[in-house]
């Protein structure tokens, strides 16, 4: 276990802030609810979330563990290989690996398999170079134990959450005192590495593994049996136990009569020391698994007693119904069937027939369950039915800001009924306040509380997927920006979030339409600059807004807020609307521009926790202004580059002496700082365009008029790498 290469990865990412004070932490720790566990013998592998490296021997597929997508296929893999469980390499709080490792915990959603995290700072990577005092390992247990423990997946053995602990050369049972120690409150089920005389260890931990690979298979007492497919340690010029598909086979068999706690197998992908079992090109089958896989599939058969996934799932429509049928799942006694992410039904037999559609569309999966829990997902089908009620025709204006309505939301449970956390590419409902002749909506996005980096694109739904990202995300840390998408298929818009899985919230703030009253812009002066704002708050408009203004684009910027928190712009006079125009960070310095609607030449602004905040205006609507909106239905990348202090973008000849939209994020910044962005020739906004912080990416929208030239300026404060995108023009 010993890994040299797992010594780079070690670095994480420890970002504060999210939009609000309720929404989930990075794993929730909720209290635990009953839920199936495996018990004895437990069919356990050991699981290593490190990059695959072309310098290894084998050519396993590669793998990105920030993707919960292809987590989720390994778990598939090791359910088939018969595997109730797996360890995860663990290197300490901010490491690579607890980074991720909420991945790993969501992959396995919907399923029976369950996670155990394997302490390595026992190892040579560990405090002291190993041996890591009681204190060190207690701040350690009490990590683990608030952010993991409580989760559904974590395997937990009498209600206690289960850990390995790896062991060095050498170690006497002098290691289980301090564990014992560490761990006097008994919160946890402790396996340890089986030493010489380790039954006289006193105190002993609950149960022993070991690791033996080049043994081919130990057995340790009634503890453990372990496996292995052959040891070539890349540090060796030759294998310490060759691989053979035909003696690991009967060592599973011999593993499998065993009257043991643990049946492990050593490991599921630990490519440094060549011992993974999973696919590689070296020894592809028929079956797609690979040949070890497929031995253990053979001996082991699919989780033990686990249903298999339901295949053939189609679908079927008749007015609003939808009906899906599969085929049975060997080993099901009924299936739970989910629309969108959310559960539907239960029902015993093969078909089930929806009639609560009101869209024209909907995805559908499948799952098989059993007395010992839940199998694999059925594949996914879309259902049509139906027509969506349709929306109100338009004043015919060309752009209309709306009060701020939330379309979308992970963690309360709005627009994608149970889906909590997403990945992957999904489809948005537009509401009736959109109307039928809308050609786009103008909106915006926050994320927040994701598992890593990434980022969101956005697009008309049955449009062509757009080279650009309108925003980029870390971990743990909240970023907003607003945009505007045109109005796809079925009145929808798709949203992909590429990389780590995220919570996020999509608020409307107005739709465009092809008729007249675009936006005039203005480089951003400010008219406010308050601290300690908090609550609700009247501006009256600077003068140079016309009096006939239907909207004003409002500049933003919060900083030194004393916690996370929304903001909230709107009409002066009418209600406090549903929704949010952006969300802040604690402390964090934060700059977007937002459409707000106005009926009186003034604005009211709710802050929920105090910050201090200034506003400007980059433009306002007006009924009889001539310009006209037209958005893009395929976005375009202009720039991509790493500029220290000024540069300069040339846009397309037939932008000149038009308004264009441009979507632009600094990533990588040197520093916390301030990016403007202007028309050539004219004035330098008094208030900046973007704010930006190190390891923290920031998008906003940016309205420039393009000069005659066609040359936007861009000035940044400090160095950073800047994207520039066109999503829209007049």
């Amino acid at each position: 276990m010993r890994r040299l290469l797992l010594l780079l990865l070690l670095l994480g990412l420890c970002l504060p802030g999210a939009p609000t004070t309720t929404r989930p932490a990075l794993v929730p720790a909720a209290a635990a609810t009953p839920d199936w566990q495996p018990t004895y013998p437990i069919h356990i592998t050991n699981f290593y979330p490190v990059a695959t490296d072309s310098a290894y021997r084998v050519h396993p597929a590669k793998a990105n563990y920030r993707d919960v997508d292809v987590i989720a296929k390994q778990v598939a893999d090791m359910q088939y290989a018969g595997q109730n469980a797996a360890t995860y390499a663990w290197f300490g709080r901010g490491s690579f690996q607890d980074s991720v490792f909420g991945n790993a915990l969501r992959a396995a959603d919907g399923t029976s398999f369950r996670w155990a995290l394997f302490y390595e700072l026992e190892g040579a990577s560990g405090p002291n170079h190993g041996n890591p005092t009681v204190a060190q390992i207690k701040t350690d247990l009490d990590w683990i134990y608030s952010r993991y423990s409580a989760d559904k997946n974590y395997l937990r053995i009498g209600g206690k959450p289960v850990l390995w602990v790896y062991h060095q050369a050498g170690d006497t049972c002098e290691v289980e005192q301090r564990w014992a120690q560490a761990d006097a409150a008994h919160r946890f089920y402790v396996v340890q590495h089986w030493l010489p005389g380790y039954t006289g260890c006193r105190p002993g931990p609950q149960s022993w593994y070991v690791y033996a690979p080049a043994a081919g298979r130990t057995t340790i007492g009634s503890s453990v049996v372990a496996v292995s497919p052959g040891y070539y340690a890349e540090r060796d010029a030759q294998p310490k136990l060759s691989r053979s598909v035909s003696r690991f086979t009967a060592d599973l068999k011999a593993m499998k009569a065993a009257k043991v706690q643990w049946k492990e197998t050593t490991t599921w992908n630990e490519w440094s020391e060549g011992t993974g079992v999973e696919n590689a090109a070296e020894w592809r089958s028929s079956s797609g698994h690979g040949a070890y896989v497929d031995a253990m599939h053979s001996v082991l058969g699919s989780a033990p007693n686990t249903p298999l996934a339901p295949t053939g799932v189609t679908s079927s429509t008749s007015g609003q119904n939808v009906t899906i049928s599969w085929n049975a799942s060997a080993g099901a006694t009924s299936y739970d069937v989910y629309r969108g992410g959310c559960k539907l039904a239960t029902v015993t037999s093969p078909t089930y027939t929806d009639s609560t559609l009101t869209d024209t569309s909907a995805s559908y999966t499948v799952k098989a369950t059993n007395a010992r829990g839940t199998g694999l997902s059925g594949a996914t089908t879309v259902g049509i039915a139906g027509t969506p009620v349709p929306a109100p025709t338009s004043s015919g204006d060309g752009l209309v800001a709306l009060p701020a309505q939330k379309i979308l939301s992970t963690s309360e449970g709005i627009g994608l009924d149970c889906h909590g956390r997403l990945h992957g590419q999904f489809d948005v409902n537009l509401p009736a306040s959109v109307p039928a002749d809308a050609t786009g909506v103008v909106l915006g996005l926050t994320t927040y509380s994701s598992f890593g980096g990434g980022n969101v694109q956005a697009y008309p739904t049955g449009g062509t997927l757009p080279p650009v990202y309108l925003m980029r995300y870390v971990p743990n840390s909240a970023t907003s920006t607003s945009t505007v998408v045109p109005i796809g298929r079925g009145r929808q818009i798709q949203i992909r979030s590429n990389g780590a899985a995220t919570s996020l919230e999509i608020n409307l703030l107005g739709y465009t339409h092809p008729g007249p009253g675009g936006l005039t812009t203005k480089p951003s002066t400010h008219f406010v600059n308050a601290t300690g704002v908090s609550g609700t708050v009247t501006y009256a408009l600077p003068s140079f807004v016309p009096a006939d203004a239907t909207a004003v684009q409002l500049k933003v910027r919060t900083y030194g807020g004393t916690a996370q928190g929304n903001l909230v712009a709107w009409a002066h006079g009418s209600a406090q609307p549903s929704g949010n125009s952006m969300s802040f960070g604690a402390k964090g310095l934060v700059a977007d521009s937002v459409l707000v609607p106005v009926t009186d030449h003034s604005i009211s602004v709710n802050v929920t926790t105090p910050t201090s905040l200034q506003l400007g205006i980059d433009g306002w609507v007006t009924a009889a202004s001539p310009e006209r909106l037209t958005v893009d239905t395929a976005s375009r990348l202009l720039f991509s580059t790493a500029p220290t202090g000024s540069t300069s973008v040339t846009l397309p000849v037939a932008d000149a002496g038009h308004v264009v939209l441009l979507s632009v994020t600094v990533a990588n910044g040197a520093s916390t700082s301030l990016a403007s962005v202007y028309g050539s020739g004219q004035p330098t906004p008094d208030l900046a365009t973007l704010a930006f912080s190190p390891a923290q990416p920031m998008s906003t929208l940016v309205w420039v008029t393009v000069p005659a030239n066609r040359v936007v300026n861009i000035q940044m404060r400090a160095s950073g790498l800047l994207f520039v995108d066109r999503i829209a023009g007049t």
